[in-house]
């Protein structure tokens, strides 16, 4: 799903998360869920960080398959991340780039 600016700003004003994470982050309200199913990798916190690109989600891959659509692994999701941020550097900015490889547990790469 791609998100624009102004959308994705009136998704998360409401939380006030603008102005402290930016970035491809999953993001969980701790306060509300006192667990993740199994094979979801969470990082806690306020709000927790869910590895999005590590993660196995068993619902969203029936659900995939049943709509035949594409399901790739982690390695194939960290090229496809690898690629959409090298290909959009310019655009998407260092914090949001740092950000994001953080939230997922990859490392940053040179330019």
């Amino acid at each position: 799903m791609t998100i624009i600016p102004v959308m994705g700003m009136a998704l998360i004003a409401p939380y006030k998360l603008a102005t402290r994470r930016k970035g491809a982050a999953l993001l969980l309200d701790s306060t509300i869920f006192a667990s993740v199913p199994s094979g979801i990798i969470a990082n806690p916190g306020s709000p927790a960080v869910i590895d999005w690109v590590h993660s196995d989600f068993p619902l969203i891959a029936e659900v995939a398959k049943t709509a035949e659509l594409m399901t790739p692994d982690a390695s194939a999701t960290e090229a496809y991340l690898r690629s959409y941020i090298d290909n959009n550097r310019s655009t998407l900015g260092a914090d949001w780039v740092s950000a994001t490889l953080d939230s997922v547990d990859m490392a940053i790469s040179p330019l």
